[in-house]
């Protein structure tokens, strides 16, 4: 039996909120540390500090145990290890905090 991997995916989120209160969040990196669940935090690179294009940042992540693995056996490890695969619930989490965020900011 032959079984295919999900390469894309699709969440989902309804916010209380017009959708400039949710840009305003997204748009803010160093707000990212807020709703992440990857992200802890990041700054801005250089004098700018809003996004605009060729804007830097600098993202600090979620600091994970690696487990190193022989070349072309990753791939087993992602297909047998659900959670480093499979993160709709995770991303779901994220988008429901930053709804949240946006719901909060809006009614200031």
């Amino acid at each position: 039996m032959t079984r295919r991997l999900a390469h894309q995916g699709r969440t989902e989120s309804y916010a209380d909120a017009p959708p400039e209160a949710v840009f305003d969040i997204v748009s803010d990196v160093t707000r990212v540390g807020e709703w992440s669940h990857e992200c802890r935090g990041a700054h801005w690179v250089g004098a700018e500090r809003e996004a605009a294009p060729g804007v830097r940042f600098r993202g600090i992540l979620q600091t994970y145990d690696l487990l190193h693995v022989a070349p072309g056996f990753d791939r087993i490890y992602w297909f047998l290890i659900k959670g480093h695969r499979d993160r709709r619930g995770a991303l779901a989490a994220d988008l429901d905090r930053l709804a949240a965020l946006a719901a909060a900011f809006s009614r200031r």
